[in-house]
């Protein structure tokens, strides 16, 4: 009985732990403030204040007197220099590396050009990497790095199983990416979709904070989706769930209608840039991409009678071509029994970064984590 008490007051401080983390993440409060929010007693918030103080994930932030005479009152937040979450996307042919701290702030952030990610890209990423936070933030210690990249990605195993613009050889063999980044870093490195990472950007910072049911849609180079239902992400059995460019129409697969690589080839243009530009300006480039987003808009409205979403995001850079193309799309979404609402991303190609930031510091500070868990006394 005395070993149950144990094992149930240890998951109780490790809770408590964790929710006072949560406060911390969203303002700075003082001792008295938490434990009014969180009701928990004096004696439990100062135990787990002394705790997080000594594992440097929190500091005083500043300490303050209402009046001349009794306590002051001391405020806390999170720890900047606690250590670093590296977001690294390799999508859409521009590599971006950026660095943060565990209150989500930007710290660093280069971007590069890439026709296609080989090995030798990728030994420019890590060897870049090492650079920067060797120069800039050699003390503080990096705790995460996130790979953000397109096409299908394992949940279970980190595996990448399709995708145009990676060698082959990446993701096989000594020399996949996984085991590069690994190599050289010593901290916990994770590859992750990045439709799943742009999804938690919105969903954290976004039009999806409120949101239970709802489509977010990324439309670039190529075509992907991530579906929120009842609340949750839904990733299917193998993290392979959203892969919506493979839905066919008219014996055709919809990325080869509506991706930008596909309006551009279709139209012989040079560029995606060059796509944007003259479809504000060319009537027949602008009725041939209008085209295209009247068959996405009937997708998407069948889609909708089939889940009932309250909300639909488009992102990737077919925002570029504004209002008109979102309106026709609409219009064909409104032919629904109950429509969604559909609205371009405010984060833009920020979203991915966004999401990877929020989810490695959600990870950090999870009830998993070595940060929640109490400092014993012989530990002291």
């Amino acid at each position: 009985m005395n070993e149950k008490n144990g094992i149930n007051q240890t998951y109780a401080r490790v809770y408590n732990n964790k929710l006072v983390l949560t406060k911390l993440r969203e303002k700075e409060m003082s001792g008295t403030l938490i434990g009014q929010e969180l009701n928990l007693s004096n004696a439990s918030v100062s135990s787990i204040i002394k705790d997080l103080l000594e594992k440097n994930i929190i500091k005083i932030s500043k300490i303050e007197s209402k009046t001349n005479v009794g306590r002051k009152q001391v405020y806390y937040t999170l720890n900047e220099d606690y250590g670093l979450i590296c977001v690294i996307s390799l999508s859409d042919k521009k590599a971006r590396i950026v660095l943060s701290n565990i209150k989500e702030e930007i710290l660093e952030d280069v971007q590069k050009e890439f026709n296609q990610y080989n090995l030798v890209t990728i030994y420019e990423m890590i060897l870049k990497t090492k650079s920067i936070i060797e120069e800039k933030f050699k003390d503080i210690p990096l705790k995460s790095i996130i790979i953000s990249i397109p096409g299908r990605v394992n949940d279970k195993n980190g595996q990448l199983q399709l995708s145009k613009q990676f060698d082959n050889s990446l993701f096989e063999g000594e020399n996949n990416i996984l085991s590069l980044f690994k190599r050289y870093f010593n901290c916990e490195v994770k590859i992750m979709n990045d439709i799943v990472l742009k999804s938690y950007g919105e969903r954290a910072k976004g039009q999806l904070q409120n949101d239970k049911n709802a489509l977010l849609l990324h439309i670039d180079e190529g075509i992907g989706s991530s579906f929120i239902l009842n609340g949750k992400l839904y990733r299917g059995e193998d993290g392979y769930a959203g892969e919506i460019g493979l839905f066919r129409i008219n014996n055709e697969y919809l990325d080869e209608i509506v991706s930008l690589r596909a309006l551009r080839e279709k139209l012989k243009l040079d560029s995606t840039n060059e796509l944007i530009t003259k479809y504000h300006q060319d009537k027949l480039i602008f009725e041939t991409c209008n085209q295209s987003g009247r068959i996405l808009g009937k997708l998407l409205k069948d889609i909708q009678e089939f889940l009932n979403l309250s909300k639909i995001i488009i992102t990737g850079r077919v925002t570029f071509f504004g209002e008109n193309y979102l309106k026709l799309i609409t219009e064909e979404v409104n032919k629904a029994y109950k429509p969604a609402e559909i609205n371009y991303s405010l984060l833009s190609e920020n979203s991915d970064i966004i999401g990877g930031i929020y989810k490695a510091v959600n990870d950090l500070l999870s009830e998993r984590s070595e940060i929640c868990q109490p400092i014993m006394a012989n530990e002291r």
